[in-house]
Formats: structure tokens, C-alpha cells, sequence
């Protein structure tokens, strides 16, 4: 007979993708849990992202799958092309979650955290708005924490799901490596999406690679990853004239889509940064899990997808019985390998593209090795 669990409350700290998945799952868990978000409003990183098989089988062990589906745009296909838009490759997208379900989903990441914090909500998950922890302080009963606001309370688990520049991280594992800058940036621009463009495609060209993702009946992203010396942002009323720039070397159907690039609110940089923390990520009763733990970059479409694995795994584990500390290093056991390899070939195939020809290297075999790991079970 399973022992009950001893985790009674739970303190998530991080009101993004990672945390609220995480209070979702340990509600279903009938494990008590609260958020604390440090903005009024989360930051919403990002305008779009790509939903894969896998990461759609954790958000229907979420109970979120045919929502998700629901609001995103289903693909079976991504079509590879050269500069001019010429197709050389057609990879056909696996149904990991079964015939009626697509094989990934565009989806922009304002819709998903809406999912999730309408989930969050449904439960009756209490979550503070623009309040996070000031200190965090261990015994033997449990962890004191102490807020923004003033207040204090005791948890018997803290969970930082606070991001790559995670307090909680800070606070608690002063030995824990800072995040690395990548040497490439990513450009995304939300537009109007032509009724005919229903597929994800992915163009090569001179020094950048540029890809287009439906995300609604009505919206698409186009997204391009270029090399950059540093991690400098530039002036945000200039970005759509940049990237009109950087996407001049592009044929149909990018050229078709470049004059819309008009509104810089629609145009998102952001500068690849990396960190994985080395096991354990606990330290007593307090664990870090996604961005926090192990972000990556988007070479293999698997950040959010790997948070959200996260929470799964860790509610599962701390609802299986036995002590705390037992099932924090059954969590490890069940997700170091996997983080630790999505981490490290996403940064691989990052530092393929910035090196001349590739430097030898086959991104294409390395994300099929990838995609095949992700698909085994958490």
C-alpha cells in the first residue's frame, strides 16, 4: 500500500508557464498550492512558440490537451526550404498523442498562459500578483517564507519556477553556475496569416535561418535566428525596420509577409542565453525546476514543454508517499538526463549555426536523435 504523501503545501514561486503547470499538477495531486507572481501582469516571453508532440502529452496529463489544440494551429508537416523558397524537404510531424490529435501546434504564448492560468483558477489555486519571496528560511518543520508584501508563511516544499534569473536560484544555490550567452539572437513578429499558409516552415539562408508558424485561424509568427557579438538590444522602435532588413534576402512566401512588419509592440528579440544548474536542484525543501533549472534555446521547440514536464513529474513523485527528500531525488532521477540533453544538443546545433559551414556539424541528425528521446516517456 502507498504511503501518503508528508508534502501538505507547496509554495510556487513564478506565476509563468513552468509555475502555474506546476500548481495545476499538484492540485491534481490533492497537494495544496499558491503562486507568487513578482509583476502585476507575467511577463510574457516571447510572441509565439511551437507545441510539440511531447509537450502535448504533458498538457493532457494536465487535462489541457484538446483546449490547447482547440486555440492553437494543428501541423502534421514542416517544410524545409532555401532562401529563395524553394522546397527541398518535407519531415512529416508524428501524432504522439494518437490519429485525432495533430502532431505539434503553433500557438501564441499569450493563449498558453491564459490555458494555464484559467486551469490554475479553476482549481481554486490561490496566486498573488506583483508579490515574491524576500527570504527563504529552512527547519526542520518546513520553509519560512517571507514577502514583498509584508508577510510571512510556512511551506513544506518551495518550488522556483521563476525563470533564468531565478531569486530562488540566487537565494539558495549560491554555487550554481550564471546563465551563458549563446552568440544568436531570435526575432519574432506576430501577423495576419494568409488563409494558404497553414503549414510551420523553415528557410536557410546566407548567415540566417528564418521560419514562418501559424499559431491561429487568423495569425502566423515569422521568427529568424541571427548571430550577434553580444547581448545588446536594440532600440525596440527600430526592430521591425531591422528585420524587414534581415529578411530581405528571402523569397516567397517570406517576401509576401515582410511589409507587414510594421508595428514594433509586434516584434520581439531576445538574446539565447543557457543554464543548467548540475543536480541535485534541491537544497532541503526548496527545488528549481524549468528556466530556472535548465533553460535552453529554441533550436528543438522544448523550454516550455520541458517545464512543463517538470511539474508533472514532481507532483507525481511528491503524491507517491515517502519522505520529501526521496521523492525530490526521484524527480532528479526522472529528469536530469532528459533536461540535461535537450539543454546540451540545442546549444550544440546554436553553436553549429554561428560556426562556418556548420563546422562539420549534422543539426538535422542531432535534432532526429533529440526528437526521438522527447518522445520516450517522462
Amino acid at each position: 500500500m502507498a504511503t501518503e504523501s508528508s508534502t501538505r503545501r507547496v509554495l510556487v514561486v513564478g506565476g509563468g508557464v513552468g509555475g502555474l503547470a506546476t500548481a495545476i499538477a499538484l492540485r491534481h495531486r490533492g497537494i495544496e498550492s499558491e503562486v507568487v507572481e513578482l509583476h502585476a501582469r507575467p511577463p510574457i516571453v516571447g510572441v509565439g512558440l511551437t507545441l510539440l508532440g511531447p509537450t502535448l502529452r504533458a498538457l493532457s496529463m494536465l487535462g489541457l490537451l484538446d483546449v490547447t489544440v482547440a486555440r492553437g494551429w494543428g501541423m502534421d508537416e514542416m517544410l524545409f526550404c532555401d532562401a529563395s523558397g524553394t522546397v527541398f524537404d518535407t519531415v512529416e510531424i508524428p501524432r504522439l498523442n494518437g490519429p485525432t490529435y495533430p502532431g505539434q501546434v503553433g500557438m501564441l504564448r499569450a493563449e498558453l498562459h491564459a490555458i494555464l492560468a484559467d486551469a490554475a483558477n479553476a482549481a481554486d489555486t490561490p496566486i498573488r500578483m506583483n508579490t515574491t519571496i524576500t527570504g527563504l528560511q529552512q527547519g526542520s518543520e518546513g520553509v519560512q517564507a517571507s514577502f514583498t508584501d509584508g508577510t510571512q508563511s510556512r511551506f513544506d516544499l518551495v518550488v522556483g519556477a521563476d525563470g533564468i534569473r531565478s531569486a530562488v536560484r540566487r537565494m539558495t544555490f549560491t554555487d550554481a553556475p550564471e546563465p551563458k550567452f549563446r552568440g544568436q539572437a531570435v526575432w519574432r513578429a506576430v501577423l495576419d496569416r494568409p488563409p494558404e499558409l497553414t503549414r510551420y516552415h523553415l528557410f536557410y539562408g546566407s548567415s540566417t535561418k528564418a521560419g514562418i508558424d501559424p499559431v491561429s485561424e487568423t495569425k502566423l509568427y515569422v521568427l529568424l535566428v541571427q548571430n550577434v557579438p553580444d547581448a545588446t538590444r536594440p532600440d525596440q522602435q527600430r526592430l521591425p525596420e531591422i528585420l524587414r532588413g534581415l529578411l530581405a534576402e528571402y523569397g516567397s512566401p517570406l517576401a509576401e509577409l515582410v511589409p507587414q512588419i510594421r508595428d514594433p509592440n509586434a516584434v520581439d528579440y531576445r538574446p539565447l542565453e543557457t543554464i543548467l544548474v548540475p543536480r541535485p536542484w534541491y537544497r532541503g525543501r526548496v527545488v528549481i525546476l524549468g528556466d530556472a533549472a535548465h533553460s535552453m534555446t529554441p533550436h528543438l521547440a522544448s523550454g516550455a514543454g520541458m517545464a512543463i514536464e517538470d511539474g508533472v513529474v514532481l507532483s507525481e513523485e511528491l503524491a507517491a508517499g515517502d519522505d520529501i527528500e526521496a521523492a525530490l531525488e526521484r524527480f532528479m532521477d526522472r529528469r536530469w538526463e532528459r533536461c540535461r540533453t535537450v539543454v546540451e544538443n540545442s546549444a550544440q546545433i546554436s553553436d553549429w549555426e554561428r560556426s562556418p559551414a556548420g563546422a562539420g556539424g549534422n543539426a538535422a541528425a542531432l535534432t532526429g536523435e533529440s526528437m526521438a528521446l522527447l518522445a520516450q516517456p517522462i
